[in-house]
């Protein structure tokens, strides 16, 4: 029996053995009940008494039944976080440029307890990097840090390259389906709904795309993000595109910011190029090629380049691989969606070039990181504003392929391309600002 693996974590006392039991835990109630409602406190959800009964009259809360059910009468335990770290000085990092590295220390300065810090940068800005010296300071000071995002795929992409900066440090990478399982390191890795299973359990919480679905208006979320979190931790949030509420905490002074238009090779986010094609629906029944398709289709075959083509609802998927099949027989593809099986496999093998393209959701709208990368949208005008702008995101993010396609397809005009669009133009001009006059 090892108490390490209770440390800051969050499990129901019957999945302790007995010798846990005995252990000074912290314990709570899983269940509050009023007079009207119950209160889980795991997910933090309120529910109607008469909606959560069971049949020998006990209730259960009905919002977390994936992290195992919750019954009137359990109890959650855990064991205070006790940082039985020993401190690490982290060799070289990798070098930054003079605008990331001033991002970077003003994330450092930001370590403070009880402290809110968004850093707001454009795709590509190099966020990661950025985290780099924050990571090593909190490192160093003994602090247990966590980096936590809504997508898989950004855990799997993040993993390797925070355990290769890092290699000296202990680390784990946490989600549904993940091979690893959970054991007590310093660095969690993980999504953001493995936060349920912690408890007062992190100094220095990063929260990475914090504007994407599920967490963004996810009130149960959010409730785990501050029970996971240690009364005085630091929580850095990281997004290209902060939703009203982030804008809003840094109006109001409630949180610190930090702001980098700038991609890292410094060379400018790729712009929109939009077309209306009023018949879009009809082409793609009758599988009619046009114009804005084939031309790019035959210039990114031809030049060997990978790229994605986003549909906005799953129906779509099967229609635009044919007609894509139809127009470059010669190059592998697929479809990919959150609920895919094997999406893993997809992105793995599209990163080694065994496909060269795939037909996605917004599943892939972010944690894809490929050079020579184009994109397409089809029915651009069915999408969200943040969403258009972390696809064109994909694009040009290699310092030596800065550029590259980011092509709308649209039936009708719309407002949230208008928007998408100033946006990106209005990040650019900053940039061209900050590289002018510094």
């Amino acid at each position: 029996m090892s108490e390490k693996r209770l440390y800051g974590r969050q499990l129901v006392e019957s999945e302790l053995t007995l010798a846990e039991q005995d252990l000074a835990l912290i314990k709570r109630p899983a269940l509050i009940l009023t007079k009207l409602f119950l209160v889980c406190q795991r997910c933090g959800q309120k529910t109607r008494l008469k909606d959560c009964r069971l049949p020998n009259g006990k209730h259960y809360c009905p919002h977390c039944l994936r992290f195992g059910r919750l019954t009137e009468g359990d109890v959650l335990c855990s064991l205070k976080e006790p940082n039985a770290f020993l401190p690490v000085t982290c060799g070289s990092l990798p070098k930054l440029s003079l605008w990331q590295e001033k991002c970077a220390q003003e994330l450092v300065a930001a370590l403070r307890p009880a402290n809110r810090h968004l850093l707001w940068a454009v795709t590509g800005a190099g966020k990661t990097e950025m985290l780099y010296p924050l990571i090593a300071k909190a490192l160093q000071n003994k602090l247990r840090i966590c980096l936590a995002t809504p997508r898989i795929d950004v855990c799997n992409e993040l993993y390797p390259r925070l355990s290769k900066v890092f290699p000296e440090v202990e680390s784990v990478l946490l989600y549904g389906a993940s091979v690893q399982k959970y054991r007590y390191t310093q660095i969690v890795l993980c999504t953001v709904h493995q936060l349920f299973r912690f408890y007062r359990a992190f100094d220095l919480l990063i929260l990475d795309e914090t504007d994407a679905y599920p967490f963004i208006d996810n009130a149960s979320l959010h409730y785990a993000v501050a029970n996971a979190c240690k009364q005085e931790a630091t929580q850095i949030y990281l997004t290209a595109t902060p939703d009203a509420k982030l804008r809003k905490a840094v109006r109001t002074k409630k949180m610190g910011l930090t702001y980098l238009p700038l991609r890292f090779h410094e060379q400018p986010l790729p712009s929109l190029q939009i077309n209306y094609i009023k018949d879009l629906s009809q082409k793609l029944q009758r599988k009619r090629p046009f114009k804005q398709l084939v031309l790019p289709l035959k210039r990114w075959s031809k030049n060997k380049e990978p790229f994605l083509i986003f549909v906005p609802k799953l129906a779509l998927l099967a229609p635009v691989l044919q007609l894509v099949q139809t127009l470059v027989p010669t190059l592998n593809g697929t479809t990919v969606h959150a609920s895919d099986p094997l999406r893993l496999d997809k992105v793995r093998l599209l990163r080694q070039e065994k496909y060269r393209y795939l037909v996605t959701t917004t599943i892939l709208e972010r944690g894809v990181t490929l050079p020579k990368l184009n994109v397409m949208v089809f029915y651009a005008e069915l999408f969200k504003e943040t969403t258009l702008v972390q696809i064109a995101g994909r694009v040009g993010r290699s310092k030596k392929h800065p550029t590259g396609d980011v092509i709308l397809l649209c039936q009708k005009h719309a407002e949230v391309i208008k928007r998408a669009r100033w946006q990106i133009d209005h990040a650019n001009k900053q940039a061209k600002k900050m590289l002018r006059y510094g």
